[in-house]
């Protein structure tokens, strides 16, 4: 969606002082040097008329030399830039993360700025938000109810349920509002079960019921949430798992022990399941990631397994499955009965025949991918993060798991791999969701959709503008066009139409090269460059000179050099045939960088912060030596100035300058209310611009000015700011902004 609104810089903009400079005046000192001259006349006393003869020698005057002091210049400002702001919004319902099957057939998508409901028989789609009667354009949650009505949970707006035509809200009812809700289950007789971190409530079709959790539960309690077949609910968190009889009793289990007698780790819950027989099945992973934890509820029997899993899931016909690690590689699992081999204890390894419960590997000799590795999500997960179903149950006993080369497929004693085109890890399959017909859906980068035997059927909308409206990374070409990463992916606008490019996997980082490379750093999976014609894709370690290890963040020199900043290992730089590595001096505490610049002279600087101590440092390169300095404040961006020099501004809105790999000078923003700065760039007048958590800020030599017109941009932060060679400006945080020129 494009949208032109024409505003002057000087109706846009708020004036602010940031930074006053006093005049100084200048004092004249008149010396005065007097001249006596005194001729003394004669008396006209003669008859004769003679003229008297003076006896006093002549005055000279000598001349004195004053000094007049220079006049200090007074700074001019940088005048204000004048254009019109154009504003790009991008209604993409390919932009899908969460699907979900309603009761009568219609496939549901919940994005991060919209709720989207397709006909799938019809090919059709209708959009809900603000128009449609809710109170936002999109959703937290989207989850199946009582009925197979579809309902919404809504930050600051509690729960919605759809009542084709109509929405309906329950948050009179005081139910979440502005609780986060962490899980649902639907229990017998259909009653809608709900859990927040503030309490547990009930939902009967007419009623709702909250339950008081006991004091010291709250915080944690639940995080998966499962009801058995006798209606009672079974939370799942990170003290344990808790069961509700109603009214009032609570009962917590928190003190199972593994078979070697540790105690279970239970901070890290991924899911809670009831079979069809009313087993009750609960997975943790271990927080050391050593291994994890399965316990299971058989009548009044609870009992444990260990294994070392990333993720757990029952089939429809209850059978439990995971995808294990171990250190022969990942592979995929059941839980049977029979006999198995078991090594036997330290000091009497020999292996034994049991009988027994255990978990086995019916597809280890065969499996026809092994790229199953989650570890990156589980770490996000472990980190705070929430964590995607990995595992799917399909109809009939069938399972369907993601994986970086497409959809697994296991039936019965077989397993087949559907391959997918662009993607490159699991997660890349964003969602899957299987009809009670069995039909599969798919979330993916470029949209849904439908599985139809091994072919994929897309449900896509045609893109014909900016593909994703959070903006991840900007960079402007030399010749002008404009390069966005968003969560639509790459794409190229030359300022008439937008082109999508498909770029190898996720970016971390990008940059634009002076004779026009696109640059992309994948963080573990290397750096790729797109010369106009194809992607060139570089993995980490590959060649000699190129530092193994995860590309953080990338730097382009004046000269056309690429310096790919690498967390705990170094820098490399490629001149276009030969990488050269700058290993780090021992001691350098290098744990996570932020960003990385090069200046006019070749020299290397990068700011990083120390992810569990919270220590700031800024690293410079010269001449092949390291030196370090450690920052009161935590660096977040830097660049270069028109004058060469380098420039860095923190994470509480100090703008510094460095010289010489130190900081020097007082903080130019001193004063401002300037958020946590994310962009820092120097157009080409000379002029600073900086986007921070609460908008867009212009330095021009003398004062700040608070620039961006409200709601240009969807919310306060700006993530990204890139300047053309005309001094066209764009912005990007949730969506895309641009001041220039008509």
């Amino acid at each position: 969606m494009y949208q032109d609104n024409h505003l002057s810089f000087k109706e846009a903009g708020m004036s602010i002082k940031g930074n006053l400079y006093a005049k100084r005046r200048l004092r004249k000192a008149l010396v005065l040097l007097p001249l006596l001259i005194t001729i003394l006349g004669a008396l006209a006393c003669s008859t004769s008329g003679e003229q008297p003869t003076s006896t006093l020698p002549a005055a000279t005057a000598t001349a004195t030399a004053t000094s007049t002091p220079t006049p200090t210049p007074t700074p001019t400002p940088i005048p204000a830039p004048q254009g019109v702001w154009s504003q790009f919004w991008s209604n993409n319902y390919n932009d899908v993360d969460d699907l979900v099957m309603d009761g009568e057939g219609f496939l549901w998508g919940r994005g991060s700025e919209m709720v989207i409901r397709w006909d799938p028989n019809e090919g059709t789609y209708q959009e809900f938000g603000i128009s449609q009667g809710l109170p936002s354009n999109s959703a937290q949650d989207i989850f199946v109810g009582p009925q197979g009505k579809i309902w919404l949970s809504i930050s600051g707006h509690g729960l919605w349920r759809f009542d084709d035509p109509d929405w309906m809200t329950f948050l009179e009812q005081g139910v979440v509002g502005e609780a986060r809700l962490n899980a649902y289950a639907v229990g017998p007789h259909e009653v809608l079960w709900i859990c927040t971190n503030e309490g547990l409530s009930k939902y009967d079709g007419e009623a709702w019921t909250a339950y008081q959790v006991p004091s010291g539960l709250t915080e944690g309690f639940c995080r998966y949430l499962t009801v058995d077949n006798q209606g009672n609910p079974w939370m799942q968190g990170t003290y344990g798992i808790t069961v509700l009889h109603e009214p009032v009793d609570w009962i917590l289990n928190d003190t199972a022990t593994s078979a070697s007698g540790e105690t279970i780790d239970y901070r890290y819950p991924i899911g809670a399941h009831t079979a069809p027989d009313g087993t009750l099945w609960f997975a943790f992973i271990r927080g050391n990631f050593s291994g994890g934890d399965v316990l299971y509820l058989d009548g009044d029997e609870w009992y444990h397994t260990d294994i070392s899993m990333a993720a757990f899931s029952l089939s429809s016909t209850g059978q439990p499955w995971v995808v294990q690690k171990s250190v022969i590689g990942d592979n995929i699992s059941t839980y049977v009965y029979g006999t198995y081999l078991k090594i036997g204890p330290p000091g009497n390894e020999n292996p034994v025949w049991l009988a027994g419960y255990h978990w086995d590997a019916p597809f280890l000799d065969r499996m026809p991918t092994d790229e199953l590795d989650y570890s990156f999500e589980v770490a996000w997960f472990m980190s705070g993060g929430s964590i995607k179903p990995a595992i799917f149950p399909g109809l009939n006993g069938e399972m369907w798991i993601r994986s970086g080369d497409g959809l697994l497929h296991i039936r019965g004693n077989s397993i087949s791999l559907i391959p997918i085109e662009g993607i490159s890890f699991a997660s890349d399959i964003r969602d899957v969701e299987i009809s009670r017909h069995g039909d599969v859906f798919l979330a993916l980068p470029d949209g849904i959709s439908r599985l139809s035997g091994t072919q994929l059927i897309p449900l896509h909308v045609a893109q014909v503008d900016l593909s994703g409206n959070t903006i991840h990374e900007l960079d402007v070409a030399p010749d002008g066009t404009l390069w966005v990463y968003s969560s639509g992916g790459l794409q190229s606008f030359d300022g008439v139409s937008w082109t999508k490019h498909s770029a190898p996997t996720f970016a971390a980082d990008m940059e634009i090269a002076p004779n026009g490379d696109v640059w992309l750093a994948h963080r573990h999976f290397g750096v790729s460059r797109w010369d106009g014609t194809s992607w060139e894709q570089f993995e980490p370690g590959s060649v000699p000179g190129y530092l193994d290890g995860s590309v953080d963040a990338l730097g382009i020199g004046v000269d056309g050099i690429l310096w790919l900043g690498i967390p705990e290992v170094g820098v490399s730089s490629f001149d276009g045939s030969q990488w050269t590595a700058y290993p780090f001096d021992d001691g350098m505490v290098v744990d996570r960088i932020t960003d990385l610049v090069v200046d006019r002279n070749g020299d290397v600087y990068l700011t990083s912060e120390h992810s569990n101590l919270g220590y700031a440092y800024l690293h410079r390169l010269s001449d092949g030596e390291w030196s370090t300095e450690q920052m009161q404040e935590p660096g977040q961006v830097l660049t270069m100035g028109t004058d060469g020099s380098v420039y860095v501004g923190t994470g509480v809105g100090s703008v510094f300058k460095i010289s010489d790999g130190e900081l020097v000078g007082e903080n130019l923003a001193a004063g401002m209310p300037i958020g946590s700065i994310n962009a820092l760039q120097f157009s080409t007048d000379g002029s600073l611009w900086l986007g921070a958590d609460n908008g867009t800020w212009r330095y021009d030599g003398v004062e700040w000015q608070s620039f961006m017109p409200e709601n240009t941009l969807r919310s306060d932060g700006v993530l990204e700011i890139a300047i053309g060679p005309d001094n066209t400006i764009w912005f990007g945080g949730l969506g895309l902004a641009r001041f220039g020129p008509p």
